[in-house]
């Protein structure tokens, strides 16, 4: 069946009604489906003279868009190009006026600027491209040589280096049974061998400074008190290493004899319960007499107790204090040297 045609009056409302939506995503700027509603109008009645001059409406709408568009973009990019230009202005103003203020400098207070800068930027290995360019900046403006620029960065980078071994050192990282470190140290400051030996009585003098009253090992899950119990440790002399489960532990001890364990009990699974960590270090004969001192949450007297039945040195309960710590620390630390040096006495 042929589908009835609209009369003239339906067509007139049905292109006006099109012709209405083609003009609201006109000014939304939506061309494209304002185009779609005046090709329906166009079906609807092919010789509308409206419809058909909204085509043109529509394309003329669309090119002062584009131009509009075009010239914001232009503007923006004339602004940006504008403020870059005053920016750099001003920073070539800003160093130009402290080269002024540095270069009045006498040359020894200069050098020395340049040389705690370098020491800043060495700290923690070789600079990165943005630390070396704004040293080529302060260079410059300090009228630092070549040559002395070599002389200051040998210096700064090879006294990060002896730091950096220091901290190390301090921390338990580097031992004679462990050099990894050392070789670690050497690749992130770029120090060549002969550049190592030449300072290596450096090293040493420093490694021999380090007060060490012990090595403790801390075996804790609760990452908060295992740092806390760390700071604590190295602030008063000690050497910690911190693990943060007793298979980590065990792990260490195959490497090193502590001085002290420090041995949480509660562990989540499937870790090992801190009573069977400590079951297993008193199987070796090395570690028979190191003291292991629990810290734990747990207060419940049947848990300290059985604490005590093992064989544990002390039960110090968290949160504690740094004096409860330390003084427990210090008492037991006192009698392991004693039997380790009966022992050496006993054996020769």
């Amino acid at each position: 069946m042929n589908q009835k045609k609209p009369s003239p009056l339906e067509q007139i409302l049905q292109v006006g009604q099109l012709l209405k939506a083609a003009d609201r995503h006109t000014l939304a700027g939506d061309f494209d489906r304002a185009l779609q509603e005046v090709r329906k109008a166009l079906e609807v009645d092919p010789k509308n003279a409206y419809a058909l001059a909204y085509e043109d409406r529509i394309a003329t709408f669309r090119k002062e868009a584009e131009q509009k568009k075009n010239e914001e973009a232009q503007q923006v990019e004339f602004e940006a190009k504008l403020k870059a230009e005053r920016e750099a202005k001003r920073k070539a103003e800003e160093e130009a006026k402290t080269k002024e203020d540095l270069f009045e400098k006498p040359f020894e207070e200069r050098k020395a600027l340049y040389q705690k800068e370098l020491a800043k930027e060495w700290k923690h290995g070789r600079p990165s491209s943005g630390q070396y360019e704004r040293l080529e900046h302060l260079r410059r403006a300090l009228d630092i040589t070549d040559k002395e620029h070599e002389r200051a960065e040998s210096h700064a980078k090879l006294n990060s280096y002896i730091a950096a071994i220091k901290v190390a050192w301090e921390d338990g990282r580097v031992s004679p049974a462990n050099t990894q470190v050392l070789e670690d140290l050497r690749r992130v400051y770029e120090v060549s061998s002969q550049e190592h030996l030449s300072i290596e009585s450096q090293i040493l003098w420093q490694l021999k400074s380090v007060k060490n009253r012990g090595t403790v090992l801390v075996v804790d899950d609760d990452e908060d008190y295992n740092k806390l119990t760390v700071e604590i440790l190295r602030s008063n002399g000690y050497t910690a290493i911190s693990c943060i489960s007793p298979e980590e532990g065990l792990k260490t001890l195959g490497k090193l004899t502590p001085d002290l364990i420090l041995l949480d009990i509660n562990f989540p699974k499937p870790s090992m319960s801190g009573f069977l960590f400590y079951e297993k270090i008193r199987e070796r004969e090395e570690l028979d007499i190191v003291p292991v001192i629990f810290v734990s949450a747990l207060t419940e007297d049947h848990i300290v107790q059985a604490g005590k039945q093992l064989g544990a040195d002390d039960y110090i309960t968290k949160p504690y204090t740094e004096d409860r710590l330390i003084t427990s620390m210090e008492g037991r630390l006192r009698r392991y040297h004693l039997l380790k040096s009966r022992g050496r006495r006993t054996s020769s």
